[in-house]
């Protein structure tokens, strides 16, 4: 009788091992396939390009900081060069041990798949091993020192600016931008109170000043100029809480 308790036991306890190693595995794989996703919405926005703006940035340090090396590991083939090459960055920055990287140094030392990357304003033309030495050189030059990247992940989060929902990569159909309402903040509590838009378009050179967080009313002014080749900077974006305390974010660009 107590064998067979004792057996029971231990198969539950095998189950629950599994489906808690199951449960970390799916986490993993959909937080990979989020950042993958925006790499490849990047270059299908930008011609081939990454920009790493803010949403890829986000999608990247939450992989980076939910996920061991060891689960990263599976994703250092991918098929898509930026992919690896950021995730083998990523395994760098997490500070494995040096026999993990001498294991990735051997295998991507001659992976000569290249990738666009702008850098701010400048574009620049990578290799997965360039990107791979450039990281292994930092991880040296750092004293294997991890990076804190839940500390990455926040300050990410902190520069999030108004969104015009439907924005993605600061990229939205004409339908869709008419049909915006309101920009709303990425600060729960606050309401945009006012903001600046210039719009740059073939027929259309405009700037305004606009209370409030209506955006429809102003696009609709110029719908009939709003046709591409052309874009929208929305700034000086000013939003206050209930409480009286106010905030200024940046600018989007759509």
């Amino acid at each position: 009788m107590v064998q067979r308790i004792f057996f029971v036991f231990v198969v539950v306890l095998q189950m629950l091992c599994w489906q808690w190693s199951y449960a970390q595995r799916s986490v993993a794989d959909s937080l990979f396939s989020q950042f993958k996703s925006e790499i490849l919405a990047e270059q299908e926005l930008h011609e081939g390009w990454t920009v790493w703006d803010n949403e890829t940035q986000e999608a990247y340090y939450r992989l980076l900081s939910v996920c061991t090396v060891d689960e990263l590991l599976r994703y250092v083939n991918d098929s898509i060069p930026a992919v690896r090459a950021d995730i083998i960055s990523g395994i760098v920055l997490k500070g494995a041990d040096r026999p993990i990287l001498t294991q990735l140094l051997n295998e991507h030392l001659k992976d000569s798949s290249r990738f666009y990357r702008y850098s701010g304003d400048v574009g620049l033309i990578w290799s997965v091993s360039e990107i791979m030495h450039l990281s292994f050189m930092h991880d040296s030059a750092s004293c294997k020192t991890p990076v804190d990247m839940n500390a990455r992940l926040t300050e990410v989060i902190r520069k999030r600016v108004p969104i015009v929902p439907g924005l993605r990569h600061n990229h939205i159909k004409r339908e869709a931008l008419m049909n915006v309402d309101s920009l709303l903040s990425p600060i729960s509590g606050l309401n945009i109170i006012s903001y600046d838009i210039f719009l740059s378009f073939k027929d259309l050179e405009e700037y305004d000043t606009v209370s409030g967080n209506k955006f429809a009313s102003v696009i609709k002014k110029y719908a009939d100029k709003i046709q591409p080749p052309g874009f929208i900077i929305v700034e000086n974006i000013k939003a206050m809480a209930s409480d009286g305390m106010k905030k200024t974010f940046s600018y989007v660009m759509i």
